[in-house]
């Protein structure tokens, strides 16, 4: 086990501790190429919920009521992208920016910047 692996499983254990389980949807493409049909398709995901701290709200890139949202790898069969919509109780949000914490390809954790 390398040490990427080591602080992949950490953050997955810390999230499942102090997280909570999420939803998350994706649409994805049924039927024909030339007529394809569009269907939501859901998955379960533990994250964590935070605020941004007041020194990185600027109102335009990062606004008040965005979430900084990190998920764990732990369940994931894909990784998340750009379209995707994360559920948390009765609060959907949009993925504004999404990056990986992805050292020598181990990805440890997604950052997502939710928008409600």
């Amino acid at each position: 086990m390398n040490v990427y692996s080591r602080l992949q499983a950490t953050a997955k254990r810390l999230i499942e501790k102090y997280g909570q389980t999420g939803t998350g949807t994706r649409l994805v493409n049924a039927g024909t190429s030339y007529d394809p049909t569009q269907t939501p398709a859901t998955f379960s995901c533990q994250l964590v919920v935070l605020d941004y701290e007041d020194s990185r709200v600027d109102g335009a890139l990062i606004k008040r009521s965005d979430k900084m949202i990190y998920v764990s790898t732990a369940g994931l069969t894909s990784g998340l992208e750009q379209s995707d919509k994360i559920a948390v109780g009765t609060d959907e949000y949009s993925i504004v920016s999404l990056k990986p914490l992805n050292p020598a390809g181990t990805i440890v954790y997604w950052e997502v910047q939710g928008r409600r």
